[in-house]
């Protein structure tokens, strides 16, 4: 065949009129699929041949909403002759199996697969049903929609298809306060006056199609407490937030404290910078103390509940996350607790270290044999400890000298009574020379 008869069998093929007769038996169908807004989607089209007729090639134009941008179609067929192309409401394509009539598709054959088309979901895209629909009036000259079967084009079956656009998942944050503790004080003395730090965080959830990890520009929080045990004696920044703006924190980090709870109001700053938490990351420190008076008397585990709330302020503050240019989002909260361990302590007097109900100079070389002799270790500990740096070394047996000897300073408290010290357990004293 020359070539002028090979581009006129070709031409033929692919915009021939129809003929009056349908071939009723061959179909092309285009799937369904779901997609977000903003995203892509990717539909296959197929050829069945339920006749008794091979196929030697076809041509088709599947239309579409502009609103859904085509991809030039793909496919994996070894034809002969094989035309694609895209436009902003369609694809077409055009085939010829073989040129010399060999391989056609056989009657009885289901299945064979045209080609694939990937749309983008345009941003501007409403949510909702966008057909595809077989058509003949894309291209110039238009294509029309047919199949070739002994010769000639005839009209397929024609199963439409559609995209399903959903719009994107909202993004998710989560707000996490940490489970702390133990914290273990005497029960003679309760928590008065300790201190304790929570790190609370900030994490994005990946959700496909959210955009994770998103941009965000402020947040604001409230945690409430259990008054009766703990106050929140401060609040700070940490982590990236604390490297906002050179170093110098986000421009507005608002801080109430109640009886009961705190808020933080933030906003990272007036030019624009935004932060992304693709994983947990710390943003605020709170420093609470014990309330004075609260677990006296009370052995074994306490546990206080830190607890979001959306209720707290005046007016309330709602657990919120900002993204940069887009919507508020509500946090999803994971709560924390403190937990406080009351253990029975020994009372007993600093510089008291062989426990004789006298603090002079025996103390001394008690101390000096212990750390260099080897001598009979103390049965209290924490009364070595004279300068009250929480370490015993010979500092301490210079600083009680001093005292005995030169009018010093006295020792660390408790000294002149019997006592326990803050954060004192059983292990620190078990046998003291004095009685409270």
């Amino acid at each position: 065949m020359n070539l002028k008869l090979e581009l006129t069998f070709v031409i033929g093929v692919l915009l021939g009129v129809s003929q009056s007769l349908m071939a009723q038996d061959i179909s092309m169908t285009v799937g369904t699929a779901n997609g977000t807004t903003g995203g892509t989607i990717t539909v296959a089209t197929t050829l069945d041949n339920n006749s008794i007729d091979p196929v030697a090639g076809w041509s088709n134009g599947l239309c579409n909403d502009p609103a859904v941008s085509p991809g030039v179609p793909t496919d994996t067929g070894l034809w002969d002759f094989n035309e694609r192309a895209a436009f902003p409401d369609g694809v077409t394509q055009g085939v010829v199996i073989c040129f010399t009539g060999c391989n056609p598709i056989p009657g009885g054959t289901v299945g064979t697969e045209m080609y694939q088309v990937t749309y983008t979901l345009a941003p501007s895209a409403p949510p909702g049903q966008y057909d595809l629909i077989w058509c003949n009036t894309l291209g110039s000259p238009p294509v029309s929609t047919v199949v070739v079967v002994n010769g000639a084009s005839l009209p397929p079956l024609q199963n439409n298809g559609s995209l399903m656009v959903t719009p994107p998942p909202t993004p998710e944050y989560n707000y996490e306060a940490p489970d702390v503790g133990p914290y273990n004080y005497p029960s003679t003395d309760g928590i008065g006056g300790m201190s304790f730090s929570v790190d609370c965080s900030i994490s994005e959830t990946d959700i496909p199609g959210s955009g994770f990890p998103n941009n965000t520009s402020s947040f604001a929080m409230g945690l409430s407490h259990d008054g009766s045990l703990i106050d929140a004696s401060s609040v700070e920044e940490i982590g990236v937030l604390a490297g906002l703006n050179g170093g110098l924190g986000p421009d507005i980090f608002d801080v109430a404290t109640f009886s009961n709870g705190l808020t933080v109001g933030c906003a990272y700053s007036h030019v624009g910078f935004t932060l992304a938490f693709p994983s947990s990351e710390p943003v605020v420190r709170i420093e609470y103390s014990g309330v004075m008076g609260a677990l006296v008397g009370v052995n074994g585990t306490t546990t206080s509940s830190l607890t979001w709330e959306n209720g707290l302020g005046i007016p309330p503050v709602s657990n919120l996350v900002a993204i940069a240019g887009g919507p508020d989002i509500v946090a999803n909260l994971s709560n924390g607790t403190i937990t406080f361990n009351g253990t029975t302590t020994v009372a007993f007097e600093t510089g008291d270290a062989n426990s004789d109900g006298i603090v002079n100079v025996a103390d001394i070389v008690w101390i000096l044999q212990e750390l260099f002799q080897g001598g009979t270790p103390s049965a209290c500990p924490i009364a070595l400890d004279v300068n009250g740096d929480g370490t015993t070394d010979i500092a301490d047996a210079q600083y009680l000298a001093s005292y005995i000897f030169m009018g010093g300073p006295a020792p660390a408290d408790p000294f002149g009574t019997c006592a326990t010290r803050i954060g004192q357990t059983p292990e620190d004293c078990s046998v003291a020379g004095c009685t409270p």
